[in-house]
């Protein structure tokens, strides 16, 4: 929804992109009253290596409240890579590595008093693939992408507060 020019496009971009090796993530925008529609995602989902929405986002899309729901009906518009719901504040995250399979991780303890949770699921993601390129485990890569968000929102703005994590 923030790029309605380039939604005809994009699934030959990412088609293109996995074909010379690249992998690819896609991450909607809009929370809880937008982040577009299923119809809109469904040619795209085949050509992501992630997929992570938030819990407001999927709602919209999926018209679905249940995130194992949410994941089964991308997965039944096609979408073949990692899929998960960022559930947001205390809640974490649910995440399917393959159809049929789920994975809850639980939010990490912010390491101080909460200041802006902007930027939070933002930082999820980009610990979760900071963690995948590492070649560590999914369930590795979600914990160090849940450190990343509960650090995030100790400070002002989308990642101040997040501070360099050791590897596992």
């Amino acid at each position: 929804p923030l790029l309605p020019n380039l939604i005809d496009d994009l699934p030959a971009v990412m088609r293109e992109l996995q074909a010379v090796g690249c992998k690819t993530a896609l991450d909607s925008a809009g929370g809880a009253t937008r982040g577009g529609s299923l119809d809109a995602l469904a040619p795209v989902l085949p050509h992501l290596d992630l997929y992570f929405p938030s819990l407001g986002e999927a709602q919209t899309q999926t018209g679905e409240d249940d995130p194992k729901r949410m994941i089964t009906r991308y997965r039944e518009a096609g979408a073949a890579g990692i899929v998960g719901v960022k559930l947001g504040g205390a809640d974490g995250v649910l995440l399917s590595e393959t159809p049929g399979t789920f994975h809850h991780q639980p939010s990490d303890v912010p390491p101080g008093p909460v200041v802006d949770t902007t930027g939070a699921g933002d930082c999820f993601l980009g610990g979760f693939i900071a963690g995948l390129s590492q070649s560590r485990s999914i369930e590795e890569a979600a914990s160090l992408g849940c450190t990343a968000a509960a650090q995030s929102v100790t400070q002002w703005g989308g990642w101040s507060g997040v501070q360099r994590i050791s590897p596992m």
